[in-house]
């Protein structure tokens, strides 16, 4: 089925299909060329992402090849390049292939985050208390199409009912964006709190840098970071050869807690100045 939000334009069409149609929705062209490698990797994404917003923006494909003169008058360097069209103007712009999470935080600078009304209906079903309905409905979606919104939010609610294998199963499908690192370090933490006492039994024995480690992650994921920060901390501040580890695992935990988490900027300072 043809992406309705996709268009392929030559310079004839350039001033109404993108300059006054930005007056009404951003409008995002993209210059690519055949025998452009890296085309082919951003080009899937673009029309990917123009599907998932629904209309909250316009791709506009322009052959370069076909519209040499256009790509002067646009001083196209190199290829891909995007340049995004709000308002008539063009307010921003990227040249080669990005990751999935690069272009989507390009994207949401002129269209804000999108909301996907499948997933949407999914988490009302979480809301009524019906995992099993959500569940199906999210399944539903990632078999007919990509969309991370919809990975995540699966991924959440595995990580919610204990079923963290299948939580890092679906994260492992997606763009390692910082999301994806804090759903993967929670999944990994959670399953560590499972077997805390058994962790907590064999540092008190034999605290080498595997059982501290483990230990650590462990009273991480059952809400006891601080206390595995200074497992780790101490471990770092050895300085020794097997020491990589435990900054490594702050690192995870890092990712797990988030920026914002008041511990977070307390231990990498701490952290910096155990390495340095």
């Amino acid at each position: 089925m043809p992406n309705p939000y996709v268009k392929d334009v030559a310079e004839a069409q350039f001033m109404t299909e993108v300059v006054d149609r930005s007056t009404q929705v951003p409008v995002l062209v993209d210059f690519w060329a055949e025998w452009c490698g890296p085309c082919k990797t951003l080009s899937p994404l673009l029309e990917a992402a123009a599907a998932e917003y629904g209309g909250a923006f316009e791709l506009v494909k322009i052959d370069v090849d076909a519209n040499q003169e256009l790509s002067q008058k646009m001083k196209v360097q190199g290829i891909p390049t995007v340049v995004a069209f709000v308002g008539g103007q063009p307010v921003g712009q990227f040249s080669g292939a990005v990751s999935e999470a690069e272009l989507r935080a390009f994207i949401e600078q002129f269209v804000g985050p999108t909301t996907d009304p499948e997933v949407e209906a999914a988490l009302d079903l979480l809301d009524t208390g019906d995992v099993t309905g959500a569940e199906s409905a999210l399944r539903a979606i990632l078999t007919a199409r990509a969309s991370e919104d919809a990975a995540k939010t699966l991924a959440m609610l595995y990580i919610d009912t204990d079923r963290m294998q299948e939580a890092l199963e679906v994260l492992s499908t997606l763009t390692p964006d910082d999301e994806t690192k804090r759903l993967v370090a929670m999944a990994n933490m959670s399953t560590a709190a499972a077997n805390l006492d058994s962790y907590a039994t064999a540092f008190s024995e034999d605290p080498n840098i595997e059982n501290r480690v483990s230990y650590a992650k462990a009273l991480a994921g059952a809400g006891q970071p601080e206390i595995g920060f200074d497992v780790l901390l101490d471990a770092v501040a050895e300085r020794d050869d097997d020491s990589d580890p435990a900054r490594l695992a702050m690192i995870e935990i890092f990712d797990m807690l988030g920026t914002d988490h008041p511990l977070v900027g307390v231990y990498r300072k701490r952290l910096a100045n155990a390495l340095y």
